[in-house]
């Protein structure tokens, strides 16, 4: 089992009871999480507590209620990875790990080498944005990381344009602009779900991209690069 239970609903009860220890005072103050963290958690809880039971009625689960349900929980796993990560190890308790499911770490070297490149989706949004999204080959239901990397490590570049003849009357075969796409990257996201922000120069642009899941401490045991996805930019 992962740090965070899979269902929603064992997800639920998993933040739920999380989300109390995490706010008591002393826990608070002997776990030693920052005021800006608390903030933004506090934030977070407020957004799951509105979407989460709405996307569990089939009168309110709408397509948007459910998406950003998804994207609520992806932004709270994220945060309390963030969390534990600053938890000194000093000041922690056999109830606090029993309590936020963290087990004994082991060192960095038994990862195994990840054999599985993401399932990558594509998705393109106004103001010349893609949203990027990495699944797990386990689990193709919504974006997740996967359990034996650091993050995704993308690249992406663009489809050449062609060069459309200037006298329609002779035309002759387009020929690519250039014959070598320049590379943007290689960079890396701690997050299965990302957004990549584009210029207004890049609107209608065939965007191309290859992720895979990285290993910051051991290159070698990095996974391979998915297949190329493309997706055109929007305005």
């Amino acid at each position: 089992m992962g740090l965070f239970p899979k269902k929603d609903a064992d997800f639920n009860d998993y933040f739920l009871i999380v989300y109390a220890y995490l706010t008591d005072p002393i826990n608070l103050a002997r776990l030693v999480i920052s005021a800006i963290n608390m903030t933004e958690l506090n934030n977070l809880k407020t957004d799951w507590d509105n979407f989460y039971p709405k996307s569990q009625n089939a009168n309110t689960a709408t397509k948007t209620i459910i998406d950003k349900k998804s994207d609520t929980r992806d932004d709270i796993e994220e945060l309390l990875r963030k969390i534990y990560k600053d938890i000194p190890d000093s000041a922690l308790t056999t109830d606090d790990r029993n309590t936020l499911n963290l087990h004994e770490p082991e060192p960095a070297s038994v990862r195994p080498k990840i054999d599985t490149a993401p399932s990558v989706i594509l998705k393109p949004k106004t103001g010349f944005r893609m949203q990027v999204e990495n699944r797990v080959e386990h689990d193709q239901t919504r974006p997740s990381k996967h359990e034996d990397s650091d993050g995704v490590e993308y690249k992406h570049w663009f489809t050449p344009e062609e060069v459309k003849p200037a006298d329609p009357n002779n035309p002759t075969p387009p020929v690519p602009a250039t014959t070598t796409p320049v590379i943007v990257g290689p960079k890396l996201s701690t997050k299965a779900r990302f957004i990549i922000q584009l210029e207004e120069t890049d609107g209608g642009k065939t965007l191309n991209l290859q992720s895979r899941w990285k290993n910051n401490v051991d290159e070698s045991k990095s996974g391979p690069w998915c297949e190329v996805v493309s997706a055109r930019v929007i305005w």
